[in-house]
């Protein structure tokens, strides 16, 4: 450890550097890679401030400089070295009152005592262990087994894709897929890192996409009588040792819908700290030591406020109340069930093809320039990615390809999908209601899901259900279009989504909507053709 002790002494004497990319001249202490997020902030309706974060370039030394703006709120993310079923076993059907026996009926005690109320019924699960041991990655590899679109569809999704990634004069490597009912589309342009060819099959993390995850299975447990959408997470963390041994006088007494909804008060964990880099160095971490890193008092509950923390106390019921580790909890209610290619950081061994990804390198604590983050003196001697995995987590820890997170958006919100049930789905669909401001313009937020207004070329507005995501170096996007059952999925290996798209910028057909970002744009075309044919 001596080589961390020389970093963390450096660390302790220099500022001007790191932090999140919503700052020009950043002055935290501790550089970790920011994720991107939804502002905490009631938004503006249309005058949006573009951000201007310029994607990757395709050679192995980019020169350029862009530091994103303000639309990226900085998540936490975790990634331990451990996944795999908690050691423990889940005890599924036996319900103990505290000091009486309860009858096990459709009544049974909540926590304590008589038991007369109406709560849902008490299982008694066996809580995931830590430290977890990790589990292999899954296989990205494409599949076969789709009809493809017709040829005129797939030159326009392909079209759609290379016109704005050689629009940028840094720029890396871009992966999309678009999925409408058995017919899927799946391409790749630039590169994975220097010498490697971006692949459909290269794994990527998608960021903040990972929420749609953590919402389906809090719902579908909720559905499941494991607890209830008005209960309080104080109560369903009453016996989570983790939980109890933080200061509970930072984390507001607020309900499982009010943390779906990001407003339950709690404010952001602070990520870059030394206490924070800690932990993603820490191989005996788990998800509740995330809880020290809540970065100041909470504000009243029911003001919009787009946190991580919100995220990793979600994770924390859906493992007390599921009875396993979160990954765990994916794979058997959806990777498995649905064929979904896709692994949870840090419970995952990190894959061996996993894309390097490209930044301003002064907002990861490295010299001025624009590179691979993971050359930046903090990054070289670590597995990158488990550490951001234990800062991302239930936030933002999901690993995949464009091709399983376009079947996944479908899956989710489509009527013809299976992911969960019409009731889930519907409660998704209905949730949306709080007009914020982020990354790529105005959305309507739900229950860690979003919706977006976006306009076709014809002028006709349409709707998208799904979640952007960013930071780490990364990009990821979903877009769920109701008019057509289709879902589009796009990634990149750089923090494209901070760039001003080349649709809005000036003359573009869209110029007038400089906040959208390059995600919208090549969705936005692909809509057009699919719309149009």
């Amino acid at each position: 450890m001596s080589k961390y002790a020389v970093a963390l002494a450096f660390l302790l004497i220099i500022s001007g550097c790191g932090g999140s990319p919503d700052t020009a001249a950043p002055t935290t202490t501790v550089f970790l890679a920011p994720t991107q997020a939804p502002t905490t902030t009631v938004v503006p309706t249309t005058t949006v401030a573009a951000t201007t974060t310029a994607a990757p370039t395709t050679t192995a030394a980019p020169t350029t400089t862009v530091v994103p703006t303000t639309t990226v709120a900085p998540t936490t993310t975790a990634a331990p070295t451990t996944t795999a079923a908690p050691t423990t076993t889940v005890v599924p059907t036996t319900t103990v009152a505290p000091t009486t026996t309860a009858p096990t009926t459709t009544t049974a005690a909540p926590t304590t005592a008589a038991p007369t109320t109406t709560a849902a019924p008490t299982t008694t699960t066996a809580a995931p262990t830590y430290p977890i041991v990790k589990v292999s990655a899954p296989d990205f590899s494409a599949s076969t087994s789709y009809t493809p679109f017709p040829e005129s569809l797939q030159s326009a999704f392909l079209t759609a894709l290379s016109n704005e990634f050689e629009a940028f004069d840094q720029k890396m490597g871009w992966s999309a897929a678009v999925y409408q009912n058995g017919m899927l589309w799946s391409d790749a342009i630039g590169l994975a890192n220097e010498s490697t060819p971006m692949t459909t099959s290269t794994p990527m993390a998608i960021m903040s996409t990972s929420k749609t995850f953590l919402s389906a299975l809090i719902l579908s447990q909720v559905e499941g009588g494991l607890y209830a959408l008005d209960d309080l997470i104080s109560v369903l963390l009453a016996d989570h040792n983790g939980y109890q041994s933080v200061n509970k006088s930072l984390i507001p007494d607020a309900s499982v819908e009010q943390h779906l909804r990001m407003a339950s008060g709690v404010q952001e964990l602070s990520t870059t700290s030394v206490e924070a880099y800690l932990q993603s160095l820490d191989p005996n971490w788990k998800p509740s030591d995330a809880l020290t890193l809540v970065s100041g008092p909470p504000i009243p509950p029911g003001t919009h406020n787009y946190t991580a923390t919100s995220s990793f106390l979600l994770g924390l019921v859906a493992e007390h109340k599921g009875g396993a580790d979160l990954h765990t909890l994916y794979r058997t209610e959806f990777f498995e069930p649905l064929s979904l290619k896709a692994g949870l950081l840090p419970h995952i061994q990190t894959p061996t093809n996993m894309s390097s990804t490209y930044a301003d390198l002064t907002n990861y604590g490295g010299d001025p320039g624009w590179g691979n983050v993971q050359d930046v003196v903090f990054y070289r001697d670590l597995d990158y990615w488990e550490a951001e995995g234990r800062r991302n987590w239930s936030c933002c820890g999901v690993v995949s390809t464009p091709e399983s997170i376009a079947r996944w958006g479908y899956e989710l919100f489509s009527p013809n999908g299976s992911a969960v049930s019409a009731n889930v789905r519907q409660q998704l669909i209905d949730s949306f209601q709080d007009l914020t401001e982020k990354a790529g313009g105005p959305w309507l937020y739900g229950m860690h899901v979003a919706m977006k207004e976006q306009r076709l070329s014809d002028g006709t507005v349409i709707q998208t259900y799904g979640h952007p995501g960013g930071g780490s170096g990364a990009t990821s996007d979903l877009f769920y279009v109701p008019l057509l059952d289709l879902a589009i999925a796009l990634q990149a290996n750089t923090e494209d989504i901070f760039q001003r798209a080349t649709c809005a910028r000036r003359g573009g057909l869209y110029s007038d909507e400089p906040w959208l970002s390059p995600s919208d744009c090549v969705a936005r075309e692909i809509i057009d053709a699919v719309n149009d044919q």
